[in-house]
């Protein structure tokens, strides 16, 4: 068993690569851990959950828990944690798998083989009373034994719970075991007492960096970034699977790190779990040529004129704002192939330590998204996703930290790189130095 930054699991069995075909409808499992499917006690073997190590998860009669939650829900805390995998808490798996065309099943997944992987559960304090100091549980999708593709954790803080995201970035410098960037607290000081749901939407690509991993925590769209798949490819961990990408079929509930026995018994509660995977229909093709124009009709007679409308007010004329703070960066633009950035004047003094720039995405995009990175040099100094409608723009702020915003001041430019991908899907790159003004 290998380790890394965040404990990858590794799952080898002796099976070929399969390649799947598109199925034709969408395959769902959903888990309200109500009675009789469910009964009372240890989770393993009910209606396909798995957990064969001594871990604190189990089906408990609710008292206090949600609405929602009904009279049932699986429970779980860490109070007892571990580096392994695969006899951790996992969901009933999907009959059909999730992944590339290329990704390797190797005999822990299968069915056919499709190209989106969407997962959702609800989830709370069973002691809402008070932070449970340390609490801490991970939801991953996986293969059923280990191999995980992205990364959730759920945890109990001071202002109440929260939750974190991990992707992988490829673009940054170092070993390829580290290129984990963990986005802390992307959602905080949710009520204890609440159910909150969090939904995770993977859309799998083949090729290099470019699946997409979209989090939403109460219906809201909280990180936009990519799996794992290239961590996969690259990482030495992962020889012993021959560096193959894995598929996807269920959810990794993990509990790793320091062990804190005061939560046996309390932790959270997780309910209304669902997985599916489909293969959403491909986007129309182009249009075929205009055909020739038909003869012209006879002329119509002419309406009568209409009477002139009587000329409107002139509104009165608004004060005029206050005289925004001077920016650092000196106007510039970064055009993608369909999405176009551009600074403008941004609050970058020495209180705000803010940089904004200002994405314009076309109308006949439909869509656009992606992500905005600062460099100086090889180091990564902010990043900022962003998700903007057709024809419409939106600004991005970088918030820098101190450490960040004394090295700009010493410089005279900043490289802002820019990763896109329209609605159609089409991905495109590019790379614009911005000059700093004294």
């Amino acid at each position: 068993m290998r380790s890394s930054k965040y404990g990858l699991g590794l799952a080898i069995t002796a099976a070929c690569m399969g390649l799947g075909t598109t199925a034709a409808s969408a395959d769902t499992v959903t888990s309200n851990f109500e009675a009789p499917t469910f009964t009372v006690g240890n989770i393993n073997g009910q209606d396909g959950w798995k957990k064969t190590g001594p871990y604190d998860a189990e089906v408990q009669a609710n008292g206090t828990a949600p609405a929602a939650f009904g009279g049932q829900s699986l429970r779980i805390s860490n109070e007892i944690t571990g580096g392994s995998f695969g006899d951790q808490t996992i969901s009933r798996p999907l009959t059909d798998e999730a992944g590339e065309a290329f990704a390797a099943g190797l005999g822990e997944t299968g069915g056919s083989r499709q190209t989106r992987f969407v997962s959702q559960w609800s989830f709370s304090s069973q002691s809402p009373g008070a932070e449970q100091t340390g609490l801490a549980v991970s939801a991953s999708p996986d293969d059923g034994a280990g191999s995980r593709m992205s990364f959730v954790r759920m945890r109990d803080a001071v202002g109440g719970l929260a939750v974190d995201f991990v992707e992988y970035d490829e673009d940054l410098p170092g070993n390829a075991n580290d290129k984990f960037v963990e986005s802390t607290g992307i959602a905080t000081n949710l009520d204890r007492d609440e159910a909150h749901t969090i939904r995770m939407e993977i859309d799998y690509k083949d090729g290099r960096e470019n699946d997409v991993v979209k989090v939403f925590v109460d219906g809201v769209l909280e990180a936009t970034g990519n799996t794992w798949e290239d961590y996969y490819r690259d990482g030495s961990e992962q020889a012993g699977r021959n560096n193959l990408v894995p598929t996807t079929d269920s959810m990794l509930y993990r509990v790793s790190g320091t062990a804190v026995p005061a939560n046996a018994d309390k932790g959270f509660l997780i309910d209304n779990v669902s997985a599916t995977s489909s293969t959403p229909a491909p986007p129309p093709g182009p249009l075929g040529p205009q055909g020739p124009l038909g003869p012209q009709g006879p002329q119509g007679s002419a309406g009568g004129q209409g009477g002139t409308g009587a000329t409107g007010q002139t509104g009165a004329q608004g004060g005029q704002g206050p005289q925004g703070t001077s920016g650092t960066f000196s106007p510039s633009s970064v055009t993608t192939r369909k999405v176009t950035v551009s600074t403008r004047r941004a609050k970058a003094g020495k209180k705000s330590r803010k940089v904004s720039v200002r994405v314009s995405c076309p109308r006949a995009n439909g869509l656009c998204e992606g992500r905005l990175i600062l460099r100086k040099g090889r180091r990564v100094i902010a990043r900022q996703s962003f998700i903007v409608r057709g024809g419409r723009s939106g600004k991005v702020t970088f918030t820098l930290s101190r450490k960040a915003y004394r090295a700009l001041k010493k410089s005279q430019s900043v490289k802002l790189d820019s990763f896109s991908r329209d609605l159609a899907g089409v991905a495109s790159e590019t790379s614009k130095t911005l000059t700093l003004t004294k």
